[in-house]
């Protein structure tokens, strides 16, 4: 903190500054001016936190001071010292939003009262700004993801109300809205440009992306995830510039020739550059973007299979897939939390439950096609042979006989029945629960405990979500959704709720200083811990003391 004391006697000045121990009120500098015009020129020369001025001055008073600072900063805080008790000086102290009123002569007690809570109140304010600041450089360092994963829930069926929708798009400042029109392009890797380093995938991935958004930035706008076949999955919109003209539903369909040509100089940007082969598939059918995204997706993927195939750099358009669409795929094992995620985090009721669902959607739709079988067959298997491996067991090991139609994937058609495929789906899932039990005979702690035990370890250290993260090697957002499913509450309150019990407990000790207490707890200063704890019980800490 840095102060300025203003006052036309020298002495006055030189005296306060000199005779009261500022350092011990937070104030690490102090400067001194003799006029107003002085005091202006120190506050443009330096960051002036604090003003301290005489009201009677020759020239300019401390009131047209104040004016003055204003118009430089709204941030200093101001205080008055008059020696004359006139009530239109306070009046005017006030409309001035000045900090304190201050009688002529100053008692010191309460000249550093006055300034030890100022000090406090922007500390606090400080904090706060560097919390905000802090959460808004996180979410823009995550916003690439938090996009990605915002569309994946909308190709994947996942149901989000409209205004939900556009409130989040708008968060995550997407030039896009649920009234617009869009279409879908899919690209794939083709095999002679795959990349088994996970790190080069995502560099040649991230540089397609860029490259694509330079590419039809004249004429549309995109919005990009990758699914879960490995696909870059791209929304296609008309940018602002084309949707300012008058626009109807069919003639979305002009704008086709000018994706195929910008489609063409991706490709070859892609060649030329990246020394990559792509194909790409569009599918130029435009649709409201809250309402047909799960179709039009679906009729992308079976395009991508039916189209191109295993040709190589290939580009197709479809327009309709009127069997995909209504065929579709097993909503069920896809949506989240999906099973696997359920089974990594030992809730093998939520898993019951989640397979239900399952055979509940198989029960409606396998007599369309006996694929579904097969789909949710291989899907649950490799779960199941996932976790197995996970805990260091073999799964045919683990369920002998039952693991004979692991066996019969050649064919693709392991069963013939919903009734078969209930029956052998559930009994391995009987056994997994109890080998994976009995394995443990000394269980080891779960995700939840882990967090919990890593967040009472270091409440006076980083108690972040990324920090948890790292501790149990999951993903933040994924952290923080598993989390919120296993419990029912957020990592953040669950922070608050074990800092606030410890609180307690620290402040039951009569000797234990609050400031003490506040380092204990990882806060910075003793005021912010105090305003939390107020907003927590309704009382400040030091009542909480009184009332024990």
């Amino acid at each position: 903190m840095q102060l300025l004391i203003v006052d036309d006697h020298p002495a006055q000045v030189d005296s306060m500054a000199q005779t009261i121990p500022w350092c011990d009120y937070g104030v690490k500098a102090v400067y001194k001016a003799y006029s107003a015009k002085e005091a202006l020129e120190t506050i443009r020369a330096q960051s002036i936190d604090i003003l301290i001025t005489d009201i009677r001055m020759p020239d300019m008073n401390g009131l047209e001071l104040i004016q003055s600072v204003r118009s430089i900063s709204e941030k200093i805080r101001c205080v008055l010292m008059s020696g004359y008790s006139d009530f239109e000086y306070a009046k005017q102290a006030i409309q001035f939003k000045t900090a304190g009123y201050l009688m002529k002569p100053v008692d010191t007690g309460e000249l550093t009262a006055l300034i030890e809570q100022i000090c406090g109140e922007l500390r606090e304010e400080w904090n706060v700004k560097e919390v905000y600041h802090n959460a808004m450089y996180t979410l823009r360092e995550n916003i690439p993801f938090l996009r990605s994963q915002l569309l994946m829930d909308l190709l994947q069926g996942r149901e989000i109300a409209r205004p939900v929708l556009c409130k989040k798009m708008r968060a995550l400042e997407l030039p896009f809205d649920c009234e617009d029109y869009v279409c879908m392009m899919v690209i794939r890797m083709d095999e002679e440009s795959a990349v088994e380093d996970e790190v080069k995938l995502s560099l040649l991935e991230y540089a397609i992306t860029n490259m694509a958004e330079e590419v039809f930035r004249e004429t549309f706008h995109l919005w990009h995830c990758k699914d879960i076949n490995g696909h870059l999955v791209f929304l296609v919109s008309l940018n602002q510039e084309q949707l300012e003209k008058p626009l109807h539903e069919q003639t979305y369909e002009q704008y086709r020739l000018q994706l195929a040509a910008d489609i063409g100089e991706l490709q070859k940007k892609t060649r030329t550059y990246l020394k990559r082969k792509i194909s790409v598939l569009l599918v130029n059918r435009w649709v409201r973007l809250s309402e047909q995204i799960v179709p039009l997706y679906h009729c992308a993927i079976a395009g991508i299979r039916k189209h191109i195939g295993s040709e190589q750099q290939f580009f197709a358009v479809v327009t309709d897939d009127a069997e995909t669409i209504r065929i579709g795929s097993l909503h069920s094992l896809y949506e989240p939390p999906m099973l696997l995620h359920v089974l990594e985090i030992g809730r093998w009721d939520m898993a019951e439950e989640r397979l239900e669902l399952v055979f509940k959607e198989l029960d409606a739709k396998w007599r369309e096609s006996p694929e579904y079988l097969s789909e949710a067959f291989f899907f649950i298997a490799g779960t199941f042979m996932h976790i197995s491996h996970k805990n260091g067991r073999q799964l045919q090991n683990m369920i002998g006989h039952y693991g004979q139609k692991l066996q019969q994937n050649r064919t693709f058609r392991p069963f013939h029945s919903l009734a078969q495929l209930r029956e052998w789906v559930f009994d391995v899932f009987a056994l997994l629960q109890n080998d994976l039990k009995k394995q443990q005979k000394d269980p080891k702690l779960t995700v939840v405990e882990r967090i919990q035990a890593y967040i009472e370890q270091h409440m006076d250290g980083d108690a972040s979500l990324q920090a948890i993260a790292d501790h149990v090697a999951l993903h933040p957002a994924y952290l923080s959704k598993m989390y919120k499913v296993e419990t029912g509450i957020g990592i953040s309150d669950y922070v608050m709720k074990v800092k606030m019990e410890k609180a307690v407990e620290l402040l039951r000790n009569k000797h234990e200083k609050i400031y003490n207490i506040a380092s204990q707890l990882g806060y910075q200063t003793p005021h912010y811990f105090i305003r939390v704890f107020k907003k927590y019980y309704g009382v400040t800490p030091q009542e909480f003391k009184l009332s024990q």
